[in-house]
This record gives C-alpha cells, sequence and structure tokens, in this order.
C-alpha cells in the first residue's frame, strides 16, 4: 500500500474521532403542524385550527453536562396575538433569522453571553450611526454591566403600576370611546372582576403578576354562577381591556386572546296560547298593574325590554301619545 493511501486512511479514522458535531439544531419555526408552504391550498377549517395553536420558533442545543443536544424553551414573544397567518409568519421568520445569526455568532444558552450582547449591540450601532466598533474584552463587560443594568431595573419596578391601577387607566380611555350605555355595562364587568381578585388574591399587586391562569379562574367562576352566554362577553371585556393595557405599552401580552369560546346555546322563548296570554293578562290587571304598563310599553310600542328599562319622563311625547326616544347608544 502506497504512503499516500496509509495517510488517507488514518486521516479519514482520526477526523471520525474528532468532536466535530455541531453545538445546535434548528432553528425551525413551527406553524400549528402545518406546511406552511401549503397554506394557501388549506381549507378555511384547517387555516382556523391552525391559527388556534401557538406557533413558536425551536431549537436544539448540545447540553455541556450530557454532550446531548437538548430542546431550548420556545420562542414566541407575542406572536400569539396576531390573528393573520401572514403577521405571525412574518415575526417567526425574523426571530428565526436572527437567533441563527446569534447562534453562528456564539450564543450559548448555558454560558454568560454579555460579551457577545455588549459586542453584538457595538456592531449594530456601528452600522447605524458610522461609528467605529471597539473591541470589547471579558473585563470590561464584567465590570461594567452590574452597574448600568442595576439602577435600570429599579425604576422600571418603581413605575410599575398596580392591577388596579392600571385597569382604571384602561377604563378612562374606554369611557371616551364607548357609547354611556356601553360603558356603563363594561365597566361593571371589569369591577366585578376587580372585587373577585380582591377577594382571591389582592388588585394591589403590580400588573406584571397578572397571569393567564388568573382570568381563566375567573372566566370558570363566572360560567357557574350565570352562564356559558355570560362568561364569553366577560371574556370579550376583558380582552378589550387588556388590549388597550397592550397597546398603551403597560404589559407585553393579551393572554385572554387564546382563552376559547365556549359554545353557547340560548334558551328558546316559551310560547303561550291565546287562552293563557289572556288569563295571565287578567291575572296582571288585577295584582300587578306596574307590570301591566311594563308589558304595554312593549307590546304597544314594539320596544325591547332593555328599552322600556331605559325609558325617561322627557322621552314620552303625552299628548302625541308616543316616544320620543326609545335608547341611549
Amino acid at each position: 500500500m502506497s504512503k499516500l493511501l496509509v495517510l488517507l486512511q488514518n486521516v479519514h479514522d482520526t477526523v471520525h474521532d474528532l468532536p466535530m458535531k455541531s453545538n445546535y439544531s434548528g432553528p425551525s419555526i413551527y406553524a400549528g403542524k402545518i406546511d406552511i408552504k401549503s397554506w394557501s391550498s388549506l381549507s378555511k377549517a384547517d387555516q382556523e385550527s391552525a391559527l388556534s395553536k401557538e406557533w413558536h420558533v425551536y431549537y436544539s442545543f448540545r447540553d455541556p453536562k450530557t454532550g446531548a443536544l437538548k430542546r431550548q424553551p420556545n420562542i414566541k414573544t407575542g406572536v400569539n396575538t396576531f390573528k393573520t397567518k401572514k403577521e405571525r409568519y412574518e415575526k417567526l421568520v425574523a426571530i428565526r433569522d436572527n437567533l441563527l445569526f446569534l447562534l453562528k455568532k456564539g450564543f450559548n444558552p448555558y454560558a454568560d453571553n454579555s460579551q457577545l450582547e455588549v459586542k453584538t449591540l457595538r456592531n449594530l450601532d456601528a452600522q447605524i450611526n458610522g461609528t467605529k466598533t471597539i473591541p470589547v474584552s471579558l473585563e470590561e463587560v464584567t465590570q461594567k454591566s452590574p452597574v448600568a443594568k442595576t439602577p435600570k431595573e429599579q425604576i422600571s419596578s418603581e413605575k410599575e403600576k398596580s392591577i388596579r391601577e392600571s385597569f382604571e387607566f384602561a377604563l378612562k380611555i374606554k369611557q371616551n370611546i364607548l357609547g354611556k350605555t356601553s360603558y356603563s355595562g363594561f365597566q361593571g364587568r371589569i369591577n366585578r372582576f376587580l372585587s373577585w381578585l380582591d377577594q382571591n388574591g389582592n388588585s394591589s399587586d403590580k400588573i406584571s403578576t397578572l397571569e393567564k391562569k388568573t382570568f381563566i379562574n375567573y372566566l370558570n367562576f363566572v360560567l357557574e354562577n350565570t352562564s356559558a352566554g355570560n362568561r364569553n362577553n366577560t371574556r370579550t371585556d376583558l380582552s378589550s381591556l387588556v388590549q388597550t393595557l397592550v397597546d398603551n405599552e403597560i404589559i407585553t401580552d393579551n393572554y385572554i386572546k387564546n382563552i376559547n369560546v365556549l359554545k353557547s346555546s340560548p334558551e328558546r322563548n316559551k310560547t303561550y296560547s291565546i287562552t293563557q296570554e289572556t288569563e295571565i293578562l287578567k291575572y296582571i290587571e288585577l295584582n300587578d298593574p306596574i307590570l301591566l304598563l311594563y308589558i304595554q310599553f312593549i307590546t304597544y310600542n314594539f320596544l325591547r325590554p332593555v328599552e322600556v328599562n331605559r325609558l325617561k319622563i322627557g322621552d314620552l311625547d303625552l299628548e302625541g301619545k308616543k316616544t320620543i326616544r326609545t335608547s341611549q347608544k
């Protein structure tokens, strides 16, 4: 055998013994167990099913203790608040590409990445402002990081609103958006949630302590004591208020959007025969004339019960025998 063949054989054996394996795999995008490329060919039901799942970016990194690739926590960063495939996928692609860039630069979830963080930020600043990059030493990062970060964390903690303060802030905004009657019902549901929270926790806690589980527990409480329809309406109002907090950067995510809507079967109105109606009206005329007047307002004016409830004396035209105004929006 020639010397070249011997050398090639020895190199081949040696290379396969060296630790040439990559330290990471991925990152990849999870889009609800569907192939995102075939989205347009999916049925509407399949698309809605995919959007109902939690989309995220996932990757694995080699565990220094075991030497095996280990799945790391999923990365969502609020992407599931988006309701369309286009919005979710665009954000996840950006997350995936940025994560891949950091992994190639040496990011390690099991190690201190301070040096990489500062170096990356300085390079970014140099690209934006046209400044020169300055080499960063590990000693410089170790010395400067605690001094720069600690005061910032303390300030943000001191300025953080409580749950009640945050909700009252959002209510003031909603008051300027909703009509008087709509706001009244909206405010009632929010205040009932805060009262329940005081009985089962503390509305004075920081807003960052509010979790999805808290809303789930409250909605279950509403369901047990009222109906599925009222529970769904409560969910809608709470979600609307929490979204206002997200829009004003008081919290980062609207957890309630991911809480399912229950199927609600409205109770069918009971139908009476003409004979029964006549007997009922005779009984009410003798025993409850105010209730009879209430029924007459509904039947003669073709008003909804809620519209009769809102009537005031000023809404009635006694000479023309008609109602001027039947509801307030």
